[in-house]
């Protein structure tokens, strides 16, 4: 059913925008939902259109482990990624801008 699911494990750093695409094939065509198990998803910063999330300025908080589900009539299939969000080192006395 899947013809392309997340890795397992992601890295993105800090303060970065996240996409990751997942989609699948099926008939009836499947219906494809993003789930965070056992955390709400980030609020005011994700986004999820046709299969694809896209969290924006990430943070150490948004870690964890995501799910695409395909879902449709004749059966559910599931896929996990964990999250692993890079800290960006912080430097003394000095502003990183983008």
């Amino acid at each position: 059913m899947f013809t392309s699911t997340p890795p397992s494990l992601v890295t993105p750093k800090e303060y970065s925008t996240f996409r990751q695409t997942c989609q699948a094939v099926g008939f009836p065509p499947p219906v494809l939902t993003w789930n965070r198990l056992a955390l709400p998803m980030p609020v005011d910063k994700t986004e999820i259109i046709d299969g694809s999330l896209t969290i924006k300025n990430l943070g150490a908080a948004d870690g964890g482990v995501y799910e695409c589900e395909a879902t449709n009539s004749m059966g559910t299939k599931t896929a996990k990624m964990n999250v692993a969000v890079q800290k960006l080192p912080q430097l003394k006395g000095v502003l990183l801008t983008s």
